[in-house]
Order: C-alpha cells, then sequence, then structure tokens
C-alpha cells in the first residue's frame, strides 16, 4: 500500500516505522529540520530500537514538507499531529488536524484518513456531520514516548472508531486491522471496532487511569514520608496483591509527558454536566504533588546553608 503520514512525532515516527517494512510511506512535516533527518537516514529523536529496527530491516525513509504529489494515489493517509490542550477554551486545540484533513481532501476526496492524534469526544461525529466526509477512521494510539516503536510493534489493544453505519468504513476496518496486524509481533492481540464517540472515550480514560495511578503512589510516598518510613517497603508490601499489581508505582514529581497532563485535563472538561469527584481530583492532585516535592526540596537546602546552591536533575 501507498501510505502518507502527516507528523513526524514519536507517533508518525513508529508507525512510519512500523509500516514501513511491507509499504510505501512517506512522512510528512512542516519541521525541515525534521524532514532531513529522516531523509539523511537520521533518528530525529530517541526511540527504543529505532535504529536496530531500521538496519534489519533495511527501511529506507522517506519525508517531505508538502504534501503535494504524495497524495494523489495514495492508499492511506495517515494523521498524527498535535493536539495541544488549550487552557483559555478547556479543549484540545485540533486546528492541525483540520487543516492537514482540509489540505487531504484539496488533492484526493476518496482516500481513507485515519486520525491517530487524540482527540476531544464529539470531535469525529462533528466533523463528518459538518463536511459530509464518509471515509474518517479514529484509530486511537497507546504509544509511550521514546518507546514509541516497541509499543506500535506489541500493542496490548487495536481500537478502531468509525461510523458504523457507513458500509465502505465497516469494509476499510478490515482492510486497516490486517495492514495492523501484518505489521505487529503479537498477531493474537484483540481488536475492537466502535463508534468514533466510544473509541475517543475509550483513549481519554486509559491514559487518566494511568495518570490516578501515578497520583495514588505519589501520595502514598508523600505520606510515608512524613512518617520517617521506607517508601519502598510500603509500595512493594501493597504492590504485592496481585488485584493492584507492581506497575506504574514509582513515586516521582508527578505525571508529565505529552499526553498524561492534557488528556486528564480534557476528561475533565468533558464532565462539565457530569458528577464527578475522582478525575479532577487526578488533576489536582499531580499540581500538589509538585508543590510538596519542590517544597521538600527548598527546605532540605535551607538546611545545608550553601551560598547560590546548584540543584542536579537526574534523568531529565
Amino acid at each position: 500500500m501507498k501510505i502518507v503520514i502527516f507528523g513526524i512525532g514519536y507517533v508518525g515516527f513508529s508507525n512510519a516505522l512500523l509500516f514501513s517494512k511491507d509499504n510505501d510511506v512517506v512522512l510528512i512535516d512542516i519541521n525541515k529540520a525534521r524532514v532531513e533527518c529522516i531523509n539523511n537516514q537520521e533518528l530525529p529523536f530517541y526511540d527504543e530500537g529505532a535504529k536496530e529496527y531500521i538496519l534489519e530491516n533495511k527501511i529506507v525513509l522517506k519525508a517531505n514538507t508538502s504534501s503535494g504529489h504524495n497524495l494523489k494515489d495514495v492508499d492511506l493517509a495517515l494523521v498524527a499531529v498535535p493536539t495541544n490542550y488549550d487552557e483559555s477554551t478547556n479543549n484540545f486545540d485540533v486546528s492541525k488536524v483540520i487543516s492537514v484533513i482540509k489540505e487531504i481532501r484539496e488533492v484526493n476526496k476518496e482516500v481513507p484518513i485515519v486520525i491517530r492524534s487524540t482527540v476531544p469526544v464529539g470531535f469525529c461525529d462533528s466533523y463528518v456531520e459538518e463536511n459530509h466526509d464518509n471515509k474518517i477512521i479514529y484509530l486511537p494510539e497507546f504509544l509511550r514516548e521514546g518507546k514509541g516503536l516497541v509499543d506500535a510493534l506489541n500493542p496490548n489493544r487495536i481500537i478502531i472508531g468509525i461510523n458504523q453505519n457507513i458500509k465502505d468504513l465497516n469494509d476499510f476496518c478490515l482492510v486497516l486491522k490486517g495492514l495492523l496486524i501484518n505489521s505487529i509481533n503479537n498477531k493474537g492481540v484483540e481488536s475492537l471496532i466502535v463508534s468514533y464517540k466510544e473509541a475517543e472515550v475509550i483513549k481519554l480514560f486509559s491514559n487518566t487511569y494511568l495518570a490516578l495511578r501515578i497520583a495514588y503512589f505519589n501520595e502514598l510516598d508523600s505520606y510515608v514520608n512524613k512518617l520517617g518510613l521506607d517508601s519502598k517497603n510500603v509500595i512493594k508490601g501493597v504492590s504485592l496483591d496481585p488485584r493492584i499489581g507492581d506497575h506504574y508505582n514509582n513515586p516521582s514529581f508527578g505525571y508529565g509527558g505529552y499526553c498524561l497532563p492534557k488528556d486528564t485535563k480534557q476528561l475533565l472538561a468533558n464532565f462539565d454536566t457530569v458528577p464527578q469527584n475522582l478525575i479532577k481530583a487526578v488533576v489536582d492532585s499531580n499540581l500538589t504533588r509538585k508543590e510538596y516535592i519542590v517544597n521538600d526540596i527548598e527546605k532540605r537546602i535551607k538546611s545545608l546553608n550553601i551560598v547560590n546552591p546548584v540543584i542536579g536533575i537526574y534523568r531529565l
């Protein structure tokens, strides 16, 4: 298949590697430096195992700053551009997603467009209804930064969101699912075809649960530190319960990265007319943890009586 991917972030880059093994893939990005890196067969940023994967599979990546002729006879267009959270509107900024879709449609009216960018609940339904575009698929990603390729090759599930009343989309879902299964390692991974809104909600609640676990163990750590106890011992004792498990139990400054902060805020905004306590607590807890750690560091520095102290950050 001929595939065009918009966005050379960790999602677009890992998807390009995933599909380049057996397909003709072109990456599109307005960032000239990243495009040059791709065309020079250099990694634009760190991604675990990417270099080895490229060499092992003899992959030659191609990139461009303009979609142009790449869209005329393409079989699939994949959108993986950023959707940053806008604090003023309490919503994801989807302007880049819309801009890319319009760019594609100006050249090719028929190619299926797969959105991998995280979007607010209701975005796909709204866009399809307003633009009468019946070839939009939402394929939420569940990749970790720095481990995008590892997670792309070994997904724990495949969620495909479509308008299930459109026969052509249902037919293409089988093609898309086959394309994904053919490219990944765990061929038996479970897949689920759902409505647009259900896929959008699955994405936001998945990331918010991960943020909730981080917030939980951070608050455990704050409490245990206040008592002067060994946090590792307490966490190990709690995590030995198989219903809890020993994953995502590492205390830190708080949850960060690109997805969790914005996805939790977006989900909270979606709860504006729904009673809730937990989602807001997750968002608030992250700020509380940062302030707690910063205050603790300041107290320790003052106790040392050092003039112009230097603070080092380990594993930034």
